[in-house]
């Protein structure tokens, strides 16, 4: 899909599906991967229009369009930090995992991420039981405004006028703190 995982994302609630995936897979007792450690979260897409619409392979050498096509294909996300996940995961090619360095875990930072996504999970099913869906936009580094390119504007019909959501962009030491410290952005 050409998604990447941002830790700052995932702090503000707007990406979480793969990562919600990873944590019930190795929890619900109905999975087969229940008791197993999660090791990553990645996304990658199935395409590979970006190639053949702009004739990017003609006249490339073989070797040049499998290195095209591996940084096509990449799977990109949140991966443990640890030998067996990396030999289980890289046994053949490793150009086909894009993990740096921010998305780099170890297990206790992976606990802290699967504790704060079920606490952040329980808020917003309590919020939304109680009715309260407020129409807030979510603004990262003063660089996007969702709700630009939002589908349910006729719904709300924001126009500037209702309070942004903005997270800073956090490193790898910034999110980690922030988890440690209960998710208040105001105590990391």
């Amino acid at each position: 899909s050409g998604k990447e995982m941002k830790l700052e994302e995932i702090v503000s609630g707007r990406n979480l599906q793969m990562i919600l995936y990873l944590f019930i897979l190795t929890s619900s007792e109905k999975s087969q991967y229940n008791g197993c450690i999660p090791a990553g979260a990645f996304y990658s897409t199935l395409a590979d229009y970006k190639l053949n619409k702009d004739n990017s392979l003609k006249g490339k050498s073989d070797e040049e369009k499998e290195q095209m096509l591996i940084a096509n294909y990449a799977l990109n996300g949140l991966m443990l930090d640890d030998e067996v996940s990396k030999n289980a995961m890289c046994k053949e090619n490793s150009a086909f995992i894009k993990v740096n360095d921010n998305l780099l875990t170890n297990l206790e930072e992976m606990t802290l991420l699967k504790e704060y996504c079920q606490k952040m999970i329980k808020g917003m099913v309590d919020e939304f039981t109680k009715g309260k869906i407020p129409a807030i936009p979510a603004k990262i580094n003063d660089t996007s405004v969702k709700c630009d390119y939002c589908d349910y504007y006729s719904i709300c019909c924001n126009e500037g006028k209702v309070e942004v959501n903005t997270t800073p962009k956090m490193d790898k030491t910034m999110f980690y703190d922030y988890l440690r410290k209960g998710g208040d952005i105001n105590e990391a």
